[in-house]
């Protein structure tokens, strides 16, 4: 049975489209990714302003022919972070029912710790060790601890690169004050992360989703990383050859972070602060090995469609 997964992001709207067969693997058929930015000028003022609202219902009406072209029998769609805390959420969920007749539901941000965790899961070879998985969104961040068995401990923290991107980053290279107020910022809000780090001491830290993709590619330009084979699911950062991109990113500005080689331009205004956020976990728990899951929430989501 083809079906298609339609994850709403605060900056990518996301579809994927699978053939799901008991007994089988799922087949992944077609992917394509719609950035539409959705929190700009609003994420923190609690709502989505109307040029980014008809960006977003502009986008499904174009994800929506390739589900009809494709000839889905299924679609499961889900709204996360900006969508969730925004005023007028349900009234864009509205607008995408009365336009295009998809279903769209608002996950909780520990449902969608639930579905990262079933992706990373698929993706990344866990042990009886604990680690600490990470997922940087536009709107959320979502911290996992876990291991091959269970969750121990997840939380969803509205700290999103677009957030902190609005709040911090607003002089280019980043000022030295912005960066001192950020890190003051998350030790504050980060607290739950804290007390359960040193509960559950997990030993190794996972990266899921854009920002660390994105870091991946760049590393893999600069020599790095290397040997991306086709369909690999799982990636070894150097965490000295990270901290090495964050001094360089944070001394650079929007131009000359869009000329770096791996950069992908919509992401290059806000992986300033998605690499403080990085490396303030990082050095908070002196992690001494980074791993990066090529799955996360959309692969979650086939997960949770085949157990249906």
């Amino acid at each position: 049975m083809k079906s298609a997964i339609l994850d709403l992001g605060t900056n990518t709207f996301h579809l994927l489209i699978v053939e799901i067969n008991s007994g089988s693997v799922p087949k992944i058929l077609f992917k394509t990714k719609k950035v539409v930015k959705l929190g700009v000028n609003g994420i923190n003022e609690g709502n989505i302003n109307p040029e980014s609202f008809q960006r977003g219902i502009d986008a499904i009406i174009e994800l929506k022919k390739h589900i009809i072209s494709n000839e889905v029998v299924s679609v499961y769609g889900f709204a996360t972070s900006a969508i969730r805390s925004a005023s007028n959420g349900q009234e864009f969920i509205a607008a995408i029912k009365k336009q295009t007749q998809i279903d769209i539901e608002i996950i909780s941000g520990d449902k969608e710790a639930e579905l990262i965790y079933q992706g990373v899961s698929q993706a990344v070879n866990l042990t009886e060790s604990n680690v600490l998985i990470m997922d940087i969104g536009g709107g959320s961040v979502e911290f996992i601890i876990a291991n091959q068995k269970e969750i121990l401990w997840k939380q969803s923290f509205d700290i999103g690169a677009a957030r902190l991107k609005e709040t911090f980053h607003t002089s280019e290279p980043i000022e030295q004050i912005e960066q001192e107020k950020l890190k003051t910022d998350l030790k504050k809000k980060l607290t739950p992360l804290i007390k359960s780090v040193n509960k559950f001491n997990p030993t190794v830290l996972i990266g899921a989703s854009g920002t660390f993709d994105t870091f991946v590619k760049i590393l893999f330009y600069q020599g790095i990383v290397k040997n991306i084979i086709d369909n690999q699911t799982e990636f070894e950062i150097d965490i000295a050859k990270l901290k090495l991109l964050h001094y360089k990113l944070l001394k650079s500005n929007l131009k000359q972070r869009l000329k770096i080689k791996g950069m992908a331009a919509f992401r290059a205004d806000m992986i300033v602060v998605a690499s403080i956020l990085t490396q303030f976990v990082i050095d908070e728990f002196d992690f001494k090995e980074l791993k990066v899951s090529g799955y996360a929430l959309k692969e979650g989501a086939i997960s949770q469609l085949r157990s249906n």
